[in-house]
């Protein structure tokens, strides 16, 4: 009987571990899965270089990462070019960066904060399930805007 039950035990084990490794591998439901960063997170990356292109300070503009719960990774490596980055668990009371990226969570107190002073927000993912909002200096915005509207240029 301890023998019949190890085998039944062995076998919901051995198809849990099958479907974990097949089709659950990258299905967002399953917890232990591996979250690949999103693309949209380049894309995120590459609206804050277009930013910067625009901007007289160039990869000197700021930024301020405010997260709760300190999950800024992979923020940190794609936004590793511009020194004045900083990270924030709460939001500070010198809100003043050229853009601004924040857990939407938080999202209601800092739009209420920032006021008219700021574009946005926009979303972007940085995993499965996990977004950020970002805002953009009112200022930088309509002079990225106005870079993009410019004859000649691509839309």
């Amino acid at each position: 009987a301890v023998a019949a039950a190890f085998a039944i035990a062995l076998a919901h084990l051995a198809v849990q571990s099958y479907r974990s490794e097949t089709e659950y591998a990258a299905d967002v439901r399953n917890p232990w899965v591996y979250a690949h960063t999103s693309t949209n997170l380049v894309e995120l990356a590459r609206r804050v270089d277009e930013l910067a292109a625009v901007s007289p300070k160039g990869h000197e503009l700021s930024i301020q990462i405010i997260q709760p719960d300190h999950d800024y990774w992979p923020l940190p490596w794609y936004l590793r070019r511009y020194p004045n980055l900083g990270f924030w668990s709460e939001i500070p009371q010198d809100l003043n960066a050229d853009v601004i990226v924040s857990s939407p969570r938080i999202g209601e107190e800092l739009r209420s904060r920032l006021g008219d002073a700021y574009f946005g927000p926009a979303m972007y993912s940085l995993r499965p399930a996990v977004l950020r909002e970002v805002y953009v200096r009112q200022g930088l915005w309509d002079a990225f805007m106005a870079a993009k509207q410019a004859p000649g240029e691509a839309r």
